[in-house]
């Protein structure tokens, strides 16, 4: 198994107040195709959208009061006349703007030119926009991906889609494998899968296995507020946020041990925890009910027990998800690496930290 750091994949970047003048809506109005008039919560807006070959789609919600006439005149030039402001997002395939499959932190100030003169094609009337101007525009959302090559990929798959994620996390549309928050939302697929269904170029990626993790607004948001942290996109451009979330957002469905067949885990059990007959029997009908019944309900069935039995078995690097018979047979393995062993200092692979600690200092940041 080999682990690629591809670092970002889409961002999205928010403008609020966009059209200050009649130049900058018409060219909002001679570029994008109107979606007609929508509803969000208790408020109407006209949408707006256009696209850039797929590296960058624009949409504009017109949340100014609708009237027939829109425009005033105002001394010498039309301003426009509102009562609510409009917001103008962006969501940027990072890949595809800057034509590169892999992304790192070194890419930022290309990044941080290429869009400026896309952006600025578009829309000459804002040719002074800065991306690290927070009150010019802000970061709202940010993908992280890792991407791992290994010949067990549906099985991991499989082994992973039997946890159970902490409480703030609910399944997207009864999925296994996606779970969404207010904060951030984590999805782990097959790449071969989603490119065949979209009949696109399959070459190399026959055993690739991705996950990602999507920062939204409201834990950037929460960064700021708490923090001081400035929701700007250099803020999040780095090695330290990609560690720090993929650390502490994993942690809330992946479990710590190396994943085994009910034979092997229970040989495991019996050599090698310092326990009586007792509870190795007890923590045996455990991981047999997982096996059988999924996380979630042995969080249910095994509530005063659960937290400790996860803890013995952490001590002996033992999942407890296990692999099931068939799948032994079927993938011939009686054992399986955790795909992230999480940290020891004897192991050179990804894993993630028991915790991680970012160090804020690095930040541009406010006080607060």
């Amino acid at each position: 198994m080999r682990d690629v750091v591809k670092i970002i994949h889409t961002l999205e970047l928010t403008i609020n107040n966009f059209a200050k003048d009649i130049y900058s809506l018409g060219e909002i109005y001679n570029r994008f195709k109107p979606l007609g008039i929508q509803k969000d919560k208790d408020r109407q807006f006209k949408l707006y959208t256009y696209g850039t070959g797929g590296a960058i789609t624009y949409t504009y919600y017109d949340y100014f009061v609708l009237k027939d006439s829109r425009l005033t005149h105002i001394g010498n030039r039309n301003e426009i006349h509102s009562q609510k402001q409009d917001t103008m997002k962006m969501v940027v395939n990072v890949n595809k703007l800057l034509e590169k499959d892999v992304i790192t932190p070194a890419d930022y100030d290309l990044f941080k030119q290429v869009f400026t003169d896309s952006f600025t094609g578009v829309f000459p009337s804002h040719k002074y926009i800065d991306i690290e101007n927070h009150e010019q525009i802000k970061l709202t959302r940010i993908d992280y991906k890792k991407d791992f090559y290994t010949e067990y990929k549906n099985l991991y798959i499989e082994l992973l889609a039997k946890t159970s994620p902490k409480g703030h996390l609910k399944p997207y549309a009864n999925s296994d494998t996606y779970y969404i928050s207010n904060s951030y939302n984590i999805n782990l697929y097959n790449k071969l899968e989603e490119r065949e269904a979209k009949e696109q170029d399959t070459t190399d990626i026959e055993n690739l296995l991705r996950f990602e993790i999507q920062l939204k607004k409201d834990r950037i948001y929460y960064n700021f507020k708490h923090d001081g942290i400035i929701p700007i996109l250099k803020n999040y451009w780095s090695m330290a946020d990609y560690n720090y979330y993929l650390n502490y957002c994993l942690h809330d469905i992946i479990y710590k041990g190396n994943y085994y067949n009910l034979y092997h885990a229970k040989n495991k059990i019996n050599l090698e925890i310092d326990k009586s007959k007792t509870v190795k029997k007890n923590l045996i009908e455990f991981i047999t009910y997982i096996s059988i019944n999924g996380i979630a309900e042995a969080k249910k069935q095994f509530k005063s027990s659960f937290k400790n039995y996860i803890k013995y078995l952490n001590d002996i690097e033992v999942n407890p998800v296990l692999i099931a018979k068939n799948k032994s047979i079927q993938y011939k393995v009686t054992s399986l690496d955790n795909i992230f062993n999480f940290y020891n200092e004897n192991k050179a692979n990804t894993y993630l930290l028991d915790s991680y600690n970012v160090i804020k200092d690095n930040y541009i940041s406010i006080a607060v």
